[in-house]
């Protein structure tokens, strides 16, 4: 691959990943926001209710997806790659039906067991309304795991603008926006259900039409070939996402099991506490799933073709910027959480350390990038799945071993090890058994620049001149800009004219060859 053609990837990568970032931004505002209305209007033992039913729901649904969603995203960009135009359609089409038969019978053993399920999840007195709840969203269920499939595929197709806006503003802000018209309006916990499960019928249409779309003009504009056999197509096909479907359904129990063993063990109003600490980790991940849907197909597509270097230098660069811009975020969490966590209402700042152990916890995991998706795309889904479930084992005995100690902080703790233990393990393979060498010096460099400075102003703020809304804002400004002066400083080194390059929708050479990695091995 050509000095230009390696760059216009890159760009083409970068303005991807703005788009993914600007639609995970709206995504992220959305679900943050969505929990500080139900802790300001609820309190936390309601809002700790109906974020029990949402992790039982979102668990769930992740179980009737069976993991063809990535398979769209790895089997798409392939069949376009190697000139294989004829599968697309009955690819989506082996995708969709499996994962809606299996949703149907998820939403019929959640409507009928909502009652015994209810009383496992959260005390006596919580039960018969956790139970309501659970009846209410059963229905939806059916049409959540293949609309999520069809949204995935409209990445898998190269549509990573109608993916933003199917997946975060219909979905996520439109979601949050209903259930705040819900909940002001009087309709309490029952109501708010009704409108958070609701936009899973808008998506599920509304992707549907446009992916139909899309393919046909992939198909009307290629030479397309004779499709190879339903058969085979399937064969290859769940063979990467039947190990997907448990990966991704360990991977969502991790981020959902404490909230769960926390209503259990210690009640709900714990749980709702917890709940929105935990927004606020998974909120800033944006920069890592943007980056991750902009490279998803382009990776798949590169390792098709055995393009390790070139795979391995994008995602080195991404991984820079993961680090970059990420770190200061979590730093931030972790030094300034008694203060943010007030906008939930009274009552929340008692999550305060359990959010700053579980900030510390991202910085290793944004330090990895984009390993999952590497795992992904280079067809390693079942290792991917042995991850999860040491990862998820590790979860459940920490909490039950802590919980009941430390309460949120025991949960706090048990996600941070399990965050540890699945890092450590991505990061050998990719290394180790893909063969995709990272070299480790640019990114040290990343990670120094990324925490000196919220590091360094957090610090004083906190223990030299008092930690208070004030100073916290202050401190937040002061660091944000001189971060922003270092990176421009920096920009170069970094890389980051490939971002300005995709801003003005024009290439950008970059001189010198990124010097990211070494040697790969096949």
């Amino acid at each position: 691959m050509s000095a230009e053609q390696n760059t216009a990837e890159f760009v083409s990568a970068a303005r991807n990943g703005m788009i993914g970032f600007a639609g995970s931004v709206v995504a992220a505002a959305a679900g943050f926001l969505l929990s500080v209305i139900m802790g300001r209007s609820l309190g936390p033992a309601a809002s700790g209710t109906f974020f029990v039913v949402v992790a039982v729901v979102t668990v769930v649904t992740t179980a009737g997806k069976m993991g063809a969603d990535t398979g769209l995203v790895w089997a798409l960009p392939r069949s376009r790659v190697l000139t294989e135009f004829g599968d697309l359609r009955q690819t989506i089409g082996i995708a969709v039906i499996p994962s809606a038969a299996i949703s149907g019978l998820l939403a019929l053993a959640c409507f009928v067991g909502a009652n015994p399920l209810a009383r496992v999840l959260v005390d006596d007195a919580s039960a018969e309304q956790t139970a309501e709840l659970l009846r209410i969203a059963a229905p939806f269920i059916l049409l959540a795991g293949p609309a999520l499939v069809l949204v995935a595929g409209l990445r898998g197709v190269g549509g990573i603008a109608a993916y933003a806006i199917v997946q975060n503003l219909f979905l996520a802000a439109f979601r949050t926006l209903v259930v705040a018209v819900a909940v002001f309006a009087g309709a309490g916990l029952v109501g708010a259900m009704w409108a958070w499960c609701s936009p899973f019928l808008v998506v599920f249409v509304i992707a549907g039409l446009i992916l139909r779309r899309m393919v046909n003009v992939v198909v009307s504009t290629s030479v397309v070939g004779t499709p190879r056999r339903r058969a085979l197509v399937a064969r290859e096909f769940w063979r990467f996402s039947g190990g997907r479907a448990l990966s991704s359904v360990l991977e969502i129990a991790i981020v959902w099991s404490d909230v769960l063993i926390v209503a259990a063990l210690t009640g709900s109003r714990e749980a709702g506490i917890y709940a929105a600490a935990s927004r606020f980790v998974t909120t800033g991940t944006l920069v890592e799933a943007s980056l991750r849907i902009a490279i998803g197909p382009e990776l798949s597509s590169r390792l098709a073709v055995r393009d390790l270097a070139s795979a391995t230098t994008l995602v080195g660069i991404t991984t820079q910027w993961i680090i970059l811009l990420s770190w200061p975020l979590y730093i931030a969490l972790a030094i300034y959480a008694p203060v943010l966590l007030d906008v939930f209402g009274e009552g929340f700042r008692d999550g305060a350390a359990a959010l700053a152990v579980l900030s510390v916890a991202m910085l290793v995991s944004m330090a990895t990038g984009n390993s999952q998706a590497v795992l992904l795309m280079s067809g390693r889904s079942l290792w991917q799945t042995g991850n999860k479930a040491v990862a998820l084992t590790a979860n459940i005995a920490l909490n039950f071993a802590l919980v009941p100690r430390w309460g949120m902080l025991g949960a706090a703790t048990a996600w941070a090890v399990t965050i540890l233990v699945d890092s450590t393990a991505v990061v050998w393979q990719v290394r180790y058994l893909v063969g995709m060498r990272l070299s480790i010096a640019p990114l040290l460099n990343a990670m120094l620049f990324g925490s000196i400075t919220f590091t360094t102003i957090g610090l004083i703020v906190r223990e030299v001149v008092g930690l208070n809304v004030v100073t916290a804002a202050a401190g937040l400004a002061v660091s944000a800009v001189i971060h922003v002066l270092l990176l421009r400083w920096r920009r170069e080194h970094f890389h980051l004219g490939l971002l300005r390059g995709a801003l003005r929708r024009r290439p950008v050479i970059d001189t010198k060859p990124p010097a990211l990695t070494e040697s790969p091995t096949t």
